[in-house]
């Protein structure tokens, strides 16, 4: 769940909703990096499993989209 009110920081209707981070980004990524050495097969592709290596990607790519969110709104608001 995520979410922020437009509008000043001292209005009482702001509110922000954040996500619980059960684990550190380097934690992630070595996760990411195991599942993906399980999910790419051994020789000659035996065993790949490409819906798991797109999953994988996906998980990536909004983790990357919203780090990028968070530091273009801290960006902007100094």
């Amino acid at each position: 769940m995520r979410g922020m009110a437009k509008g000043s920081l001292v209005d009482p209707d702001f509110f922000i909703i954040m996500d619980r981070l059960y684990e550190t980004l380097d934690k992630r990524i070595e996760h990411w990096y195991t599942e993906e050495k399980k999910s790419t097969g051994k020789m000659l592709g035996l065993g790949k499993r490409p819906k798991r290596l797109k999953q994988l990607l996906v998980e990536r790519m909004t983790v990357a989209y919203d780090l990028a969110a968070a530091f273009f709104y801290l960006h902007e608001n100094r």
